[in-house]
């Protein structure tokens, strides 16, 4: 009798478990759709403990955190590429300016 209840318990703990990671899988899918639809740099947030959860989440936000790294470092590299180029086309064009302007002289 006792070990009918006690499994009765066990297997209402492990359901129970299992239907709160299920639902915690979901929040998170549905967070990282939403992220990616909205183009946000929001991180995954947990509402239910688990360590493994936990982890997964972690990792998420590690790589979440990289890619905004990369961007940043890719926007600041387009933009020295810009400068470089207008002070190389500012070079270019300053001889040609004085050339012309002695040409037109002459």
């Amino acid at each position: 009798m006792y070990i009918a209840i006690f499994s009765i318990f066990i297997a209402l703990f492990i359901l129970i478990r299992f239907i709160f990671l299920k639902k915690e899988i979901r929040s998170v899918n549905e967070q990282l759709q939403e992220r990616h639809q909205t183009k946000t740099d929001m991180k995954i947030r947990l509402g239910y403990y688990d360590k493994d959860l936990e982890k997964l989440a972690k990792e998420i936000n590690i790589q979440i955190d990289e890619t905004k790294r990369a961007t940043a470092q890719r926007r600041r590299t387009e933009n020295e590429l810009k400068q470089a180029i207008s002070s190389i086309s500012h070079d270019i064009r300053t001889p040609m300016t004085s050339i012309l302007g002695y040409i037109q002289f002459l």
